[in-house]
């Protein structure tokens, strides 16, 4: 049997340890006490504390680690040759309508791997941003907001605006056919559908227009 001399094992040892995609940092340590008083984890055991986000004026510490090999958008923020990877934090910039409340809900909800949902909204948030940070996979639409939302209504007068909101995401299907699932009968689902279809893509409208052909 060969024996590769100490070197090239380094190099192997190197290689792996520089590969984000194949593991997890398993350290568990306290995060430090910079971390709101909302954000669950501030007392919990969660992944190690390796990096600094900034949301409309907090600051977060979170695992980089797990945000990175979760979400694209975090991969290439922290690893990318940007001004912020050298100063050591990472400023998120999101709409007026997202709150820091449900940021830090979501943040808290990742570390902890604990996708536990008191409302529709707060799946909804969940998905929304999953899909703004362009989540690897699809796991936590399948596995934990679609299972939520198909036990659990939404009123009549928010069937349309869920829609609307569920248009910007790409794999839709599912959604249209829970929200369509909603209305009272085909007549509403077809008010539905003619009141969205000017603000919403073809693929979306002919999703709609399966589900409406199912309840005919």
């Amino acid at each position: 049997i060969t024996h590769l001399p100490d070197s090239v094992l380094g190099l192997f040892s190197s290689d792996i340890l520089t590969d984000r995609k194949k593991y997890e940092m398993s350290v568990n340590v306290n995060l430090i006490d910079a971390i709101p008083d909302s954000f669950v984890a501030r007392s919990a055991h969660v992944l190690i504390h390796s990096g600094t986000l900034q949301f409309k004026g907090t600051i977060v510490p979170v695992s980089m680690e797990l945000l990175a090999t979760t979400s694209q958008h975090f991969d290439a923020l922290f690893y990318a040759p940007f001004k912020e990877s050298r100063e050591g934090i990472f400023e998120i910039v999101m709409g007026k309508e997202d709150s820091v409340e449900g940021f830090l809900w979501f943040l808290n909800s990742l570390h902890l791997g604990n996708w536990t949902f008191s409302s529709v909204d707060q799946a909804l948030i969940a998905l929304h941003m999953a899909n703004f940070f362009l989540f690897f996979g699809d796991d936590l639409y399948r596995k934990h907001v679609l299972p939520y939302l198909k036990k659990h209504s939404l009123p009549a007068e928010e069937i349309q605006r869920t829609l609307l909101f569920c248009e910007r995401f790409n794999d839709n299907e599912g959604l249209i056919r829970w929200i369509l699932g909603q209305c009272k009968d085909n007549k509403a689902m077809i008010d539905v559908i003619r009141e969205c279809a000017p603000s919403i893509k073809m693929s979306s409208i002919q999703s709609a227009l399966k589900v409406l052909k199912k309840h005919c």
